[in-house]
Parts: structure tokens; sequence; C-alpha cells
């Protein structure tokens, strides 16, 4: 969601499997569809500023497989459709990833994960969770591997030193936290248990002490295991065990969203699930 025409509507774009559309805002709530000219990206992308124009660009984790009925199959990787600020984009920037062409791709984090003030990307491709340092605006320096086990990141300074660390979950149902030394580097993981089937992840100050906690959805892989697990940070890197809360979402939640939905001051968690589900937890 961002305006990608600066009318100051909100607008939504949305993807699928033979490209995207955008959701144009427009007052009293009403929305115009408007299409897009690249049409060769899976639906793995987000709205964000990387080519430094004040414009909304599209950053998309690219991934073909040998059933995708595209002519021109570029490797799995980054790509980056420069917004014009208008509601256009130009021709597209690919970033390959240098990972096998069948690699599975996410959706791509977009953060300052070095402290130059600009911004990167975090991209998780195949096994490897791989950053690309921004170099000038709109492009970026070949990817740098950082974990070959994270998967669904984010940023967050979990010990408020001020430096971006990542969290993420893992395929063995691990919370793995990865703190930034600075310049880019971060230390060895450090990991958690967080609960079991692990898939969306956020972060809040959920307890209102100050400190980013973790939230985890439970049940990724369709199982009716409703929950999400809360993880309470100290502000100094580490968390407590995670405390359990059921859902109410068969068969099993894989959205997250940790915000303030009703305008109380606290983070409320909102999970969706398969089949259409989703799930407010109502902060207290």
């Amino acid at each position: 969601i961002g305006d990608v025409n600066n009318d100051g509507w909100a607008d939504i774009l949305i993807t699928q499997l033979n490209g995207g559309l955008f959701a144009l805002g427009e007052p009293q709530r009403a929305f115009k569809l408007g299409t897009l000219a690249d049409e060769t990206f899976h639906p793995m992308a987000t709205l964000a500023d990387v080519a430094g124009s004040a414009y909304l660009d599209i950053v998309v984790g690219t991934t073909y497989l040998d059933s995708d009925p595209f002519p021109q199959k570029p490797p799995p990787g980054l790509r980056v459709l420069a917004g014009a600020g208008d509601g256009t984009f130009a021709f597209p920037d690919d970033f390959p990833s240098g990972q096998p062409a069948d690699s599975t791709v996410l959706t791509p984090v977009v953060g300052d994960l070095n402290g130059d003030q600009a911004p990167d990307v975090l991209l998780w491709v195949g096994t490897v969770l791989l950053a690309y340092f921004h170099t000038q605006p709109g492009l970026f320096a070949p990817p740098v591997t950082l974990s070959d086990s994270v998967v669904f990141p984010i940023i967050v300074d979990v010990n408020e030193d001020g430096m971006a660390d990542i969290a993420g979950v893992t395929g063995d149902d691990r919370l793995e936290i990865l703190i930034g030394k600075g310049g880019g580097l971060f230390s060895p993981p450090v990991y958690s248990d967080a609960g079991k089937d692990l898939g969306g992840i956020a972060s809040a100050d959920v307890n209102g002490d100050g400190h980013s906690d973790i939230v985890v959805t439970n049940g990724f892989d369709g199982s009716p295991k409703l929950s999400v697990a809360i993880l309470y940070g100290d502000g100094h890197g580490a968390f407590s065990p995670p405390e359990i809360c059921q859902t109410g979402v068969p068969p099993g939640p894989i959205g997250l969203e940790v915000r303030d939905f009703t305008g109380d001051g606290k983070p409320d968690i909102l999970t969706t699930a398969f089949g259409d589900s989703f799930s407010l937890l109502v902060a207290e």
C-alpha cells in the first residue's frame, strides 16, 4: 500500500503469477484499477523508494519455473521498477542472485542494513538469505549471503544500539537473530524456541515496556495449530520464552500484521489464514 501517483490517496499493489496491477485510490474510499506494463514477475513485491526520487518504486523478488509461460526467464533475484510519481514505472532493472534457476524467492524487505542512510534489500532465494547493498540510487552491489537458514526476515533493532538487526524464522522452527555490528556486518546467529510450524513474523512493542518484541505465527503448514507466539524482548537482544495465543482461525495462520487497529494506542495482532479467514487479537 502506498501513494504511487502522488494524489494524496493510498493505492494498493496487487500481484499475481502473471504480473500485477494497481487499485488506485480515489475519494470516498473508491479505487480504480490500473495495469502495469511489466507482466513478468511473480507475486513477491513491495513498494519503497530505492531510486532516491522521493517516488515509490516496485521492488520485486523474481522467480521463474519451467511451467511459467514467459518467453524470457531472467534468473531469480531482485527486480526494481522505478516509479515516475504519476502511477507509471520505468523498464525494470534486474539484479541476479546467482542462485539456481528453480529457486523459490520470497518478498523483498527494504531497509538500511549498513547505516549509510540508503535503502538496502534483504531477499530470501532458494536456501539462503541475501543482502543487496545500495551503491547509488536504484542500483545495488552483487548480493552477499547472510544466512543459510532464515526465512521471512524482518529488520529490527533488538538490542537498541541504533544498528539494524535481522530476525527471521528457520525451517526447524526456531527464531534466528542476527545482531548488526555496523557496516553491513552481523554477528553469528542466536536462536530461540518460537513454537511449531513457524510462518509470518513481525516486531512491535506488544507489552508497552519500550522494547521490541517478536510475534510469530504457528501453523504455517496448514495444520490446525491456530496460534501466534509472542517473544518479549529485553532491549539487549534476548527474548522471553514464547507466549502462545490462540487465534481461532482454521486451518492455521499464514499472514501477520501487528499494529493499532482499534485506535487505543496499543498494538493488535491480525492473522490471515488459508481459506480466506482472518483473526484479530485485540490488546487489552
